[in-house]
């Protein structure tokens, strides 16, 4: 019927409908299948017809081969009509072709495989600059004669890893041998004509000796090693194809970043490491008049050797003049056309940074302990207002007391003021205008790494060790004392450079804003900070070594006939305390100034005085056997700490270090005067009072102590009256 007949078409059509997507699909696999296959095939065969090995490249299927050719910009291969088919060029059409976005699966095979190529090469020349690392090192220059020669097809080797037997046509190869020639170093520099460049030139000894230094002479070589090689590159192996000598300059001579930095670095981009050898071999590492004279020299140099190198890859599209084609940015400038034009202003950071990693590394690696004495041995001063006054020398104020300063802190001073002696010379200022100012900051910066680094290097040692916190002293007060008359005697010298060159130079300004003053209170805040601390950590300690022994039943036990065990504690404490003191001295004044070590010591025995003056003071009652003792302790007490005002082993006498005692410990009078009171009798006490002798003793305090030493009497009442009036 109809019906059935319309059916029947239907299911027909149906299975011819799927017939024909089944066979759609097989072709597209089959296609997509073909596609790979023939992608993969195009990449194998570039990888098998390019060869670098050891001292040659090797280039096979390329269809260039012929007789070897003196080296020539501008003779490079044309695309359009000199190179025949191919098979290296059948494989660069099949990539170009998998390239067109409606292949967006194989988008960047042609890009991946100009990588490949890319780190090949890069691996050749980097085991070539370390040829030129080695001949440089040697005091000679390294400098490559390359010759191309055709080879004929030969029979597969055994063990050979690359398969040829599909690739047709001869190869050709470039060989290169390196040579070293011996650098005559020139007094002279200017002398030489270096009007002709050698990069794209054929490379001879007579222009390598043009070159200012050895370091530039190798580095010239380099450049003219990679412009014959990227040629032999362009017209061989790239078939002199300007879109693939764009992807490949783009892999080779990648941008570096804008402040050149060395570890940021693609495998296949060669431009940081040809930047990295700018840096090591062309800036010099030393300073001196003739090196910055230099400098200026090689900066003309490398202008004009890196503009001939890079007009000569931008003649083969490996750039575009100076400016590196990357695909997607043409107009930023080459980092190495930036390093050459600037290179003046990075051998001024260099310095700087090298100054800066020199002190760190005397802060770092300089033995602290170390000490020797600095300054001058200055009688103190005489009384104000008598006599002897006016035999002091007027200067003494401005010179640096005699201590004991490490090391390190001379060596930074030292290195801080070789700063400004190079700052401040008349060759600086008229070679390099930039100098100066950056050699005055980085003297600033060496003093400010002292106050950052030692306390926090040593900062438990200080904290913990008398001797650490008073050198930690003395090296603050040293460079704070230095630090005040830097800045005068070096704008002085400013001054006088900046009126022998340009008035409008930077060496004017700079003679107005030198100064050091600033660093003076922060130095002098270090030191007081350092030492203060000590001395409370010290206060503490005696404390702990006196307090427990003398507790409130010391005062009671004050009233005793007889000896008691709270005497004996009294004593104990007292030998300790000096004991301890005795062992701070032996740290302390042999480091210390004498007027410096005075202080800390009279501040901590007057800590001692005050723990055992407070009980006394307090007693209520004190028996005639106490008395006695207290007068024998006190009397210790006197002795032994002015014993500690001793510097050395001078034979000065009781009476001198009582007084310099006196001077620097406030209770010293106090606790000899109490000490004397406890043998006295009320008449010598009231003929004591009349010549002066209790004056360091309030009238409050001594009426206490003659209530307690003495039972009610009219004398004892006569003077009470007589101290309470």
């Amino acid at each position: 019927s109809a019906t059935q007949t319309l059916k029947d078409e239907h299911v027909g059509s149906s299975r011819l409908t799927q017939l024909r997507a089944k066979i759609f699909n097989e072709l597209q696999t089959e296609a997509c299948r073909f596609r790979s296959e023939l992608k993969h095939r195009a990449i194998t065969l570039i990888e098998r017809c390019i060869v670098v090995e050891e001292g040659k490249i090797v280039v096979r299927g390329s269809g260039t081969a012929k007789k070897a050719v003196k080296f020539n910009v501008d003779s490079s291969v044309d695309a359009a009509g000199a190179v025949s088919s191919s098979p290296l060029s059948d494989a660069f059409e099949v990539l170009d072709s998998f390239s067109d976005p409606r292949f967006a699966s194989f988008g960047e095979t042609l890009d991946i495989t100009m990588k490949k190529v890319a780190q090949k090469l890069t691996g050749a020349l980097k085991a070539r600059m370390a040829t030129f690392e080695s001949a440089l090192a040697s005091g000679e220059v390294a400098m490559f004669t390359m010759r191309e020669e055709s080879v004929s097809k030969t029979r597969r080797s055994a063990g050979d890893k690359y398969d040829l037997t599909n690739v047709g046509g001869n190869s050709i190869q470039l060989l290169w041998a390196s040579t070293t020639v011996k650098y005559a170093e020139q007094v002279g520099n200017d002398a030489r004509d270096s009007s002709t460049s050698a990069v794209s030139a054929e490379i001879n000894e007579e222009l390598l000796q043009s070159a200012p230094s050895a370091a530039i002479a190798t580095f010239i070589s380099l450049l003219n090693y990679m412009t014959h090689l990227l040629m032999f590159v362009h017209d061989h192996v790239l078939l002199g194809r300007p879109e693939l000598s764009k992807i490949l300059g783009k892999h080779i001579f990648r941008p570096a970043p804008p402040d050149f930095a060395l570890s940021v670095a693609d495998e296949g981009t060669f431009m940081t490491d040809l930047l990295a050898a700018m840096r090591r071999w062309c800036i010099p590492e030393s300073s001196s008049s003739q090196v910055w004279k230099m400098v200026q020299s090689v900066e003309h140099r490398l202008i004009t050797e890196v503009g001939v190198f890079e007009d000569a890859m931008a003649k083969l599209n490996f750039m575009n003049g100076s400016h590196v084609v990357d695909g997607t940015d043409a107009t930023t400038t080459s980092s190495l056309s930036k390093l050459a034009k600037s290179l003046c202003q990075t051998y001024v950071e260099t310095q700087r940074c090298q100054i800066i990693n020199t002190g760190r590394n005397i802060l770092l690696n300089t033995d602290y302990h170390n000490t020797s004495r600095v300054g001058h041995n200055a009688k103190d001063p005489a009384e104000p207002g008598s006599l002897d006054s006016l035999n002091d020398d007027p200067q003494s104020a401005f010179l640096f007391n005699e201590c004991s300063v490490s090391l390190v802190a001379q060596e930074i001073l030292s290195l801080c003021r070789k700063t400004l002696d190079d700052a401040s010379d008349h060759d600086a200022a008229t070679t390099i205008d930039n100098l100066p100012p950056s050699l005055y900051r980085a003297s600033r910066e060496v003093l400010d790494l002292f106050r950052a680094i030692i306390p926090t290097r040593f900062g438990k040692e200080i904290a913990s060790i008398p001797r650490f916190a008073a050198v930690l002293h003395n090296d603050c007060v040293y460079l704070a004392h230095e630090a005040s008359f830097l800045g005068a005697e070096y704008k002085e010298k400013f001054s006088k450079l900046a009126s022998s060159v340009d008035e409008s130079s930077k060496m004017k300004m700079l003679s107005e804003i030198c100064t050091f003053v600033d660093l003076v209170p922060p130095f002098r805040d270090l030191a007081s900070k350092s030492m203060g601390s000590m001395i409370e950590m010290q206060k503490v300690q005696l404390c702990e070594l006196i307090s427990p022994r003398l507790t409130t039943s010391f005062t009671k036990a004050l009233g005793s006939n007889e000896s008691v065990s709270e005497w004996d504690d009294a004593e104990t404490a007292l030998k300790a305390a000096i004991h301890h003191l005795r062992h701070l001295s032996q740290a302390w004044k042999k480091v210390l100034s004498r007027n410096v070590y005075h202080i800390a010591m009279g501040n901590l025995v007057d800590t001692v005085f005050v723990l055992f003056l407070e009980p006394v003071m307090k007693a209520f009652e004190i028996s005639d056997p106490a008395s006695r003792f207290v007068h024998y302790l006190f009397l210790e007490a006197v002795k032994s700490s002015a014993e500690l005002f001793r510097i050395d082993d001078s034979s000065e006498g009781a009476e001198g270090l009582f007084k310099v005692a006196a001077t620097h410990a406030v209770e010293f009078e106090k606790i000899k005067a109490v000490g004397q009171f406890m043998l006295m009798r009320l008449d010598d006490i009231q003929r004591s009072l009349e010549e002066g002798k209790f004056s360091c003793i309030k009238a409050k305090e001594l009426s206490h102590l003659v209530a307690a030493a003495f039972d009610e009497s009219e004398k004892r009442r006569s003077l009470l009256n007589s101290l309470n009036a």
